[in-house]
């Protein structure tokens, strides 16, 4: 009888250590842009419905060809941990200039301004940075003993407008504009069922310069993985 019970406290100790060592759960996370005009935005939400509902609803409208689906991001996010996804290309930019400037040494060109102009050395970039263009998104995500989400995440889109023109004639340098929608929510989820993050609608550059602003939503759905 000793011995039975000997080998029954190994049993439970080997399945205790294999608990111990199981990894923890992972869970994908997808990210859903939608747009659609203001006044159709604030109709939608004036109705009161559930997120999954208007989630629904703008899945069928895309369907249809009155809303449009801007951005579709997923990533595998293990319980407990935080996870990045980048959809960029990195642009490298000039941040500072050296001003225009003479030779130390020049004869006498007083006579000759055209050729006085050539030796003048432009405007020249002396320090740089590096900024990410397109879509970007951060997610950690913990799961509750009663089985709710806690999702915390980034979302931010960067896109590229052209350049801005500073100064005149030798001292004129151009300077990159981007513009940036983001939003960081925390968050208590449903598995399985869209929740809405908030607006990350474009700024003046982006929206359309004919007709009415666009509204931006952007939503979230966490399920469990199935492998």
């Amino acid at each position: 009888m000793a011995g039975s019970g000997l080998c029954q406290d190994v049993k439970k100790t080997k399945k205790a250590s294999e608990k111990v060592f199981e990894e923890p759960p992972s869970w994908d996370v997808t990210c859903e842009v939608f747009s659609l005009s203001l006044s159709e935005a604030a109709k939608l939400k004036r109705m009161r419905k559930t997120d999954a509902q208007d989630y629904a609803g703008l899945v069928k409208r895309v369907e249809s060809g009155k809303v449009k689906q801007e951005e579709f991001l997923m990533l595998r996010v293990v319980e407990g941990s935080s996870t990045a996804l980048e959809e960029v290309s990195e642009m490298i930019y000039p941040t500072e200039f050296e001003p225009p400037e003479l030779p130390n040494e020049i004869h006498n060109l007083s006579e000759d301004l055209e050729k006085a102009r050539m030796l003048v050395t432009p405007a020249t970039p002396s320090a740089f940075d590096t900024k990410y263009v397109g879509s970007m998104m951060e997610v950690e995500l913990e799961v509750n003993e009663e089985g709710s989400v806690e999702v915390a995440s980034a979302l931010t889109l960067v896109s590229y407008l052209g350049v801005q023109v500073w100064g005149q004639g030798l001292a004129e340098v151009e300077m990159p504009r981007f513009a940036v929608q983001s939003v960081k929510t925390s968050l208590k989820v449903k598995p399985d069922s869209a929740t809405l993050m908030g607006s990350v609608s474009p700024p003046e550059a982006l929206q359309p310069k004919d007709g009415e602003r666009r509204v931006w939503l952007a939503f979230v759905t966490v399920s469990k993985s199935k492998d």
